[in-house]
């Protein structure tokens, strides 16, 4: 008994034709995954452009062919699967504040010396000092050494303290400039520094997707009691 003849389509010579089922994503920063599938010749799918990683999309120029498969079928044919990234569109910057508290030693409190310990010609809440073991009656060279039994300050070694970081995530087809890193800075879209305070650039992350650049940059909120100091130490971008 003869077997049944097998035809394939017939695709015209240079043609690849995308399929139905295409998937086009896109995030709140604005990148953009597109992925897609065509059939063709085998040869053609081999010439074509979308197998070229890094190259622009045929269709969507502002995207880069990511990844893409290749496979062989029947009657000369084959398949190509293709990842795209990139962005149709850079979006406006998003913005984050955090605020929250973290342990610092009692004696860095700016009241340690007005209200909490004094100092040793005036001690203050049980605060002792002493310089060489023995309790002094004067500033002049004399250390904290603890607390008096009974003080309210008894037992506290810490004290918490609010801090602030401020974060800009964009996209841009740019990688970060990092030359601010460790400066002071103003950032766009951050809220009014306190008097005396500053935004420190504390640094920068980006991830590549397709020919844009996925970033956040970070800020410290600094100075206070050692505002003077801050500025020298971080001077200004």
């Amino acid at each position: 008994m003869s077997q049944p003849f097998t035809t394939y389509p017939v695709i015209p010579t240079g043609v690849i034709t995308r399929q139905p089922g295409a998937q086009l994503t896109t995030t709140r920063d604005g990148a953009t995954t597109l992925t897609e599938t065509y059939i063709g010749n085998f040869s053609d799918i081999l010439t074509s452009q979308l197998v070229v990683t890094g190259s622009n999309h045929v269709e969507f120029p502002t995207l880069q062919v990511w990844s893409n498969k290749v496979t062989q079928g029947k009657g000369g044919l084959g398949t190509l699967t293709v990842e795209s990234r990139g962005t149709l569109g850079l979006p406006d910057p998003t913005y984050t504040l955090d605020r929250a508290t973290h342990n610092e030693p009692l004696a860095t409190h700016p009241l340690w010396t007005t209200q909490i310990a004094g100092t040793p010609a005036s001690p203050l809440n049980g605060a002792q000092f002493t310089y060489n073991g023995v309790t002094p009656s004067t500033n002049s060279g004399a250390q904290f050494s603890g607390w008096a039994t009974g003080s309210i300050f008894a037992g506290t070694e810490d004290y918490l303290l609010a801090g602030s970081t401020f974060s800009i995530s964009y996209a841009d087809y740019s990688p970060p400039d990092l030359t601010g890193v460790g400066q002071l800075a103003s950032p766009d879209g951050a809220p009014d520094e306190p008097a005396g305070f500053f935004w420190l650039y504390i640094g920068a992350s980006s991830s590549q997707h397709g020919n844009i650049y996925r970033i956040t940059e970070t800020y410290l909120l600094t100075g206070g009691v050692n505002s003077a100091a801050t500025t020298i130490l971080y001077g200004s971008q």
